[in-house]
């Protein structure tokens, strides 16, 4: 078999258009690598998440695979059009989803569209039922998460999704980006939709919290927050489900909150 050849042009290799691939085509790239997670359709055993047709199955499988700067594609569930909730995607074990500390940079993002009730058809991530962990506990920095909806389950409480800087080798989440995303249902017990302790250079923007007892909780246990901001969000509930929809335990130095809207029924 012959060698593939191409041209570069503008540092990008340009293949001839009349070329055709009968089986996936990998590119090597020494910046970062895609995977892709399809929780209906993906193999974990024998496909190898570098493609939508090798997609892995779990989330998890996923995670363990990439590496610092990566990019993890989800692929959102087929539709309940019966009128139910979309059908969430959920860990394969009895354990909920952590990014380690060494996964610095790594973007995690969801292929659905919308946002709000019912997430419009957002990839929807559910903790696991029995596990009192986060659904996403995030321990590097410059993580993005975007298009994602995250609901934790009833066990839950330490946040549903939990940004910390803790232990310089262990926890050391700064820097990062929730954008687009919906936290959904994080009731009294859970400790909070989004909470971000000790986080520095926080950007949370155009995000929904629907029926949050606590939307954001920014914590303090091990340093003061510094540099957070809280952009175009919105808050939404039908009944007194909402405590507080930004709370803090402690200090924060240089918080910029604006064009937010807290549209919810008022709590007793």
């Amino acid at each position: 078999m012959g060698m593939l050849k191409g041209k570069v042009v503008g540092g990008v290799v340009e293949i001839d258009r009349n070329v055709r691939f009968m089986r996936s085509v990998e590119i090597s790239n020494t910046w970062n690598e895609s995977f892709y997670v399809d929780y209906d359709n993906g193999v974990d055993a024998t496909n190898n998440g570098r493609s939508t047709n090798q997609a892995y199955k779990n989330f998890a499988t996923a995670i363990t695979a990439a590496g610092a700067w990566d990019v993890i594609y989800i692929r959102p569930r087929t539709p309940d059009t019966s009128g139910g909730d979309p059908a969430h995607i959920t860990p394969a074990a009895a354990t909920n989803w952590t990014i380690a500390s060494t996964q610095h940079g790594l973007n995690l993002i969801g292929c659905g569209s919308g946002r709000g009730y019912a997430q419009g058809y957002q990839t929807s991530m559910k903790g696991y039922l029995a596990t009192t962990t986060p659904t996403l506990y995030v321990k590097a920095p410059f993580v993005n998460l975007e298009n994602l909806s995250w609901r934790g389950a009833a066990a839950c409480t330490d946040g549903v999704v939990k940004f910390k800087f803790y232990d310089a080798a262990a926890e050391q989440s700064f820097g990062s980006t929730v954008y687009n995303c919906t936290f959904w249902k994080a009731s009294s017990t859970m400790g909070g939709g989004l909470v971000m302790d000790a986080a520095w250079y926080m950007n949370i923007l155009n995000c929904h919290f629907m029926s949050c007892y606590k939307g954001i909780v920014i914590g303090a246990s091990n340093s003061v927050p510094v540099g957070i901001q809280i952009a175009d969000c919105n808050w939404q509930a039908l009944t007194a489900e909402v405590s507080t929809c930004i709370e803090s335990s402690g200090a924060v130095t240089n918080i910029l909150i604006q064009r937010t809207y807290m549209n919810h029924f008022l709590p007793t």
